[in-house]
């Protein structure tokens, strides 16, 4: 649901709890995102991390 829709963000006059935290959480990843994008060190670790992912679940589940 919208926030502009939402029954206690009518009644707070502002955003509730709910919509203030996913606003919250939205703007973290965005963040993140951001810093992925224009950090060389933030990229190589994204992408050793990834190839350690797919190692291990290759591992777990061979012939997939």
């Amino acid at each position: 649901m919208d926030w502009e829709d939402c029954p206690a963000c009518a009644e707070a006059q502002d955003q509730c709890r709910y919509h203030r935290g996913f606003a919250a959480g939205m703007e973290y990843q965005r963040d993140l995102i951001i810093t992925v994008l224009t950090d060389h060190a933030a990229i190589d670790q994204l992408q050793q991390r990834h190839g350690e992912l797919k190692t291990k679940a290759a591992h777990a589940h061979p012939g997939r």
